[in-house]
């Protein structure tokens, strides 16, 4: 016997009604529309059905744990005694070590034991598995912001924190890194650089200050244009896909869009002002090269049309900030993650979310998508210190793992060939895992930075465009560079 996710949801939706529990019930009918069921299985399902189900399910498991090892009947009074729902969850799902099959006996592997090899001599070897530790390339100043250029894989940009940014070219001898760095000057009023992107074609940079001010370089480190519209912090920058605009967003959740041939603004989008007290989200996102995504109201996606000052869509279902929002062009679907711990797919053709992934138990702050064996999965970083791979149309996980000491991943960033996954923690520590195929997750190696200090925490991180080098920023030590091998 079987039991779908369809009428798992009609059994639940029957329950609430029946329980007088009407707001949760439309809840559960406008995410799932399992309304459209009720035709089919009104008949069927009588009163009090999904409660008889537990119920019955709650006897067999008290009958099971009656019989025990050796086939002996265990006192029915002992049962009674300690039996109720919750010891019937966590009751393992075979209780004894050895299952006859016919006349033969075959005794379970337990879980620690590992694979034997050499037992012709009297030998036994144990497969061991460590995790190299890794080792820093170079070092640059302490940073908020990094940046590979995604046409050359050895030249990368970084944001200091004393109103300066650089572009560095890296040349490898006898593998030693030499570096020549292009120092970008910023007025000295514009404090920190905090954020930093670079076209897709990898000939501009944009850089974005703490006071708000934009500048647009060329990659040999010629200013083109400074543009001045944000007053505070630039969280997001987001070009479109042929490159001839540009997205900012800012922490008071104002947003303006550029034209990144003349430096103008085009669009200024200012009607979130009245909620700038909370800010609604911290990614933007372009679908095309006239359509974009903003964090809005209520925690909404708002849809835009380029030149319109109004969203063209709104997509609500989030309840809390807004960490990252993605678009799949190949598969055409939105996903974005929240604070409020759940990442949500959505399709062009509707404002409800297709898919809701909950798991992680504190806001998450990674997401992306994640092509494996000619098919997309949805990987997701949380502060609960864990990272997953997510099968979107099944809504279950491939893998989990956490890290090892069990800090919140503040950073993340998965590799432009899908393979690897590098994560960092409130400590500063690195953690660089492998993807397998099956989608499971291995340990390549770890980077401590030192002395542990609470201050320094790994402010961002990200992969060159050959996925063979990783940059970090650290807000107190030195930032790095490490070369996987």
């Amino acid at each position: 016997m079987s039991l779908s996710t369809t009428e798992l949801n009609y059994l639940i939706w029957r329950y609430l009604q029946e329980g007088g529990l009407e707001v949760s019930a439309f809840a559960l009918q406008d995410e799932t529309k399992v309304h459209e069921y009720e035709e089919r299985y009104t008949d069927k399902i009588p009163l009090g059905c999904l409660v008889d189900l537990v119920q019955k399910g709650i006897l067999y498991y008290k009958v099971n744990d009656m019989v025990q090892k050796g086939g002996v009947i265990a006192s029915e009074d002992i049962i009674n005694m300690n039996f109720n729902l919750f010891n019937s969850i966590s009751q393992p799902a075979a209780g004894v070590e050895e299952r006859k099959i016919g006349s033969s006996s075959v005794v379970a592997p337990q879980p620690q034991q590992k694979a034997l090899t050499g037992q012709e001599n009297g030998t036994v070897e144990e497969e061991q598995e460590f995790t190299p530790v890794l080792k820093e390339s170079f070092t640059f100043p302490s940073s908020l912001a990094n940046s590979w250029n995604p046409k050359n894989s050895d030249s990368f940009a970084w944001g200091q924190r004393d109103s300066t940014s650089a572009i560095c070219s890296l040349t490898w001898e006898n593998g030693s890194a030499k570096l020549q760095s292009n120092v970008l000057p910023h007025p000295a009023n514009s404090k920190e650089v905090v954020s930093l992107s670079w076209s897709p074609k990898g000939n501009l940079l944009l850089t974005a200050s703490e006071n708000g001010e934009l500048r647009l370089w060329d990659s040999d480190g010629s200013i083109r244009f400074i543009m001045a519209m944000h007053s505070s912090p630039v969280l997001a920058i987001q070009w479109s896909p042929n490159a001839s605009y540009l997205l900012s967003l800012d922490i008071t959740n104002k947003a303006v869009v550029w034209d990144s041939q003349t430096g103008q603004s085009v669009q200024y989008i200012d009607n979130l002002a009245e909620t700038n007290d909370k800010c609604l989200g911290t990614d933007s996102c372009w679908i095309d090269d006239s359509i974009f995504v903003l964090p809005g109201s209520n925690y909404a996606l708002n849809v835009y049309q380029l030149g319109d000052s109004q969203p063209i869509g709104v997509l609500a279902g989030h309840s809390d900030t807004v960490s990252s929002i993605k678009y799949n062009k190949e598969l055409r679907l939105l996903c974005s993650a929240s604070d409020d711990q759940t990442v949500r797919i959505w399709r062009g053709n509707s404002i409800n979310s297709l898919q809701v992934l909950s798991g992680h138990s504190q806001p998450l702050t990674y997401l992306d998508w994640c092509k494996l064996g000619g098919n997309w999965y949805v990987l997701t970083c949380s502060l609960d210190g864990s990272l997953k791979l997510w099968d979107i149309y099944k809504n279950k996980t491939l893998d989990s793992k956490l890290v090892d000491n069990g800090l919140p991943i503040l950073v993340a960033a998965l590799s432009p060939d899908y393979t690897k996954v590098a994560t960092g923690d409130s400590d500063g520590n690195i953690m660089i895992w492998s993807i397998l195929a099956d989608g499971q997750f291995k340990q390549l190696g770890f980077f401590q930075p030192g002395e542990t200090n609470s201050s320094n925490f790994a402010s961002a991180i990200h992969w060159n465009s050959s996925s063979s080098q990783v940059s970090v920023s650290y807000s107190e030590r030195s930032s790095c560079v490490i070369k996987i091998v």
